[in-house]
């Protein structure tokens, strides 16, 4: 019987929860699309974290289709590849976040923040994380070392703490 891996906990990664807040403060006040700088940060963290982008999970269509250099039959075949590849992705067509992190649980990731409901850049990082669950492209970092430098930046997080506090009360 296969051992169960537990599952990962995206929040705890480095550079999620900067993104989580940074998203929060795009869209204070009614929602709205993110801002430039957040979609940069996001693909800076999804690169460091996995190696890839969302744009590396996007099927690329040669130049040749949009410049109609194919023969009919060229591109129903483009097409039908187009297909397949998108079919292997579940979680954008998926309406709700809530529902997205249920289908990333069932793959081994863990979508939710500190009070249990789904990460608001959840409908932003979802295609990665489910190209890297599934195998299509990625890797997931390292259990260990993920752990060991969360714990190093709480350390350090405490340490400023406990340091401007003893400054105030001097």
């Amino acid at each position: 019987m296969t051992e169960k891996q537990p599952l990962r906990r995206f929040i705890k990664m480095p550079g999620v929860r900067d993104l989580e807040n940074r998203l929060l403060l795009d869209t204070v006040g009614g929602g709205g699309e993110p801002s430039d700088g957040f979609e940069f940060q996001r693909d800076l963290v999804l690169r460091k974290l996995f190696g890839i982008t969302r744009r590396d999970t996007i099927f690329e269509t040669p130049d040749a289709y949009a410049n109609r250099q194919l023969s009919q039959d060229e591109k129903y075949d483009l097409e039908d590849l187009r297909d397949e590849w998108e079919e292997q992705f579940q979680t954008e067509d998926l309406k709700w976040d809530d529902h997205r992190v249920a289908y990333l649980k069932m793959l081994g990731w863990d979508l939710a923040g500190d009070n249990g409901q789904p990460l608001l850049i959840t409908r932003y990082v979802c295609r990665v994380i489910e190209a890297v669950a599934k195998g299509i492209a990625g890797t997931a970092p390292d259990a260990e070392i993920i752990a060991r430098d969360t714990w190093a930046a709480q350390i350090q997080e405490d340490a400023q703490k406990f340091t401007s506090k003893s400054r105030a009360r001097r």
